[in-house]
């Protein structure tokens, strides 16, 4: 607990007052026990209160706990807006994706509500079937569930009242400093979750927690592509090419919309899986990297055809060379055969074919 100072009183019409706004000469009665105080305002220490006479039977956490619940319903009562924010689970709402992934994307983030859009008032004290709640938010509609407000300085609510069907923001209070937190911002915000359990101020309890919502960019998968151009060429996005990043929702280029075939994985596609996956295609395009007598090699510069001393064929061929007309061709185990790096040839990705006319 901070030094306890008392930084309000309630004036002679019961309206919370705080020190530094206080006049002297008036009179000034405790949020608490409602005994006399005085205003002090000096030099050494910040405004505050102190209570006339020496009470026993006051406490500064049942000051604490009774102005908490005061200002947080005026803050609500009194402000135009008035947010929550706590965390959630969510999940890709598109229906179809893009890239075939086979479960939705998940992510985890914080769900934002403003609730004087669906409650009209906070009231202190209120009881509720078996329960008393120290603030509750009151519906625009008879229908809307209300929210109960738990405030505790020592005491937790019981697990009866946590596990119950109602919406439950519980907040720890340890100073004046924490209420102003919450109505200076206009906000309750859920401590994280993965903080250490002294340091969750703020608990919310029943609330729902899962959403289905479309991602926005940052929360996107990356998308990876491989497409066969407008010269015939193949091309594909490379791990390491940051220039063409592209997002699963983000819309393909035109060259992308007008290739005769493409891939889309939210994995990297190298050349072999590429190519593999063209040879299943009805499409008949045959490169001379897909032909097991092209002999690959990590510099591509020197990767070679090896029949060019036997057969006359070129040495070092493209690898994007359109081998169609060539008789020596021959398809490439593509799965059997070693590749460095190693290629899944079973992973998710969407193939779009457009037949030649």
């Amino acid at each position: 607990m901070t030094k306890q100072f008392y930084s309000y009183a309630l004036d002679s019409t019961s309206r919370l007052i705080k020190a530094d706004l206080a006049q002297k000469g008036n009179d000034f009665f405790c949020p608490s026990c409602g005994a006399i105080m005085v205003l002090r305002k000096g030099e050494k220490n910040r405004p505050h209160f102190a209570h006339k006479a020496n009470v026993s039977n006051c406490s500064y956490e049942t000051y604490l706990h009774k102005l908490a619940k005061r200002r947080i319903s005026e803050c609500f009562n009194n402000s135009p807006e008035f947010k929550i924010v706590y965390h959630a689970k969510f999940k890709c709402d598109v229906q179809i994706c893009p890239i075939d992934r086979k479960e939705p994307c998940t992510w985890e983030s914080t769900k934002e509500f403003d609730l004087k859009k669906y409650y009209s008032y906070c009231e202190e004290e209120v009881t509720i079937n078996n329960f008393r709640a120290d603030l509750m938010l009151i519906g625009h509609k008879e229908s809307t569930s209300p929210i109960l407000i738990e405030i505790y300085v020592t005491h937790k609510s019981t697990e009866e009242k946590l596990n119950s069907e109602y919406h439950i923001i519980e907040i720890k209070i340890e100073s004046e400093e924490d209420i102003n937190d919450i109505t200076k911002k206009i906000l309750i915000k859920e401590s994280d979750p993965w903080s250490h359990p002294v340091d969750r101020k703020i608990r919310f309890y029943n609330f729902k927690d899962k959403f289905n919502e479309i991602p926005d960019k940052e929360r996107q998968t990356r998308k990876y592509r491989f497409w066969i151009d407008s010269n015939g060429l193949f091309q594909f996005d490379k791990r390491e090419d940051y220039e063409k990043f592209e997002t699963c929702l983000s819309p393909n280029t035109d060259e992308i919309k007008n290739s005769i075939f493409h891939i889309e994985s939210r994995h990297p596609i190298n050349q072999s899986f590429g190519l593999y996956k063209l040879a299943e295609s009805e499409l008949d395009i045959r490169y001379c990297s897909m032909c097991k007598f092209y002999k690959l090699n990590e510099d591509p510069i020197l990767s070679l055809c090896e029949l060019y001393k036997t057969k006359g064929t070129p040495r070092f061929p493209e690898p994007t060379t359109i081998a169609n007309n060539c008789s020596h061709f021959k398809q490439r185990d593509f799965i059997h055969e070693e590749h460095i790096p190693p290629v899944d040839f079973n992973q998710e990705c969407k193939v779009t074919v457009k037949k030649r006319t």
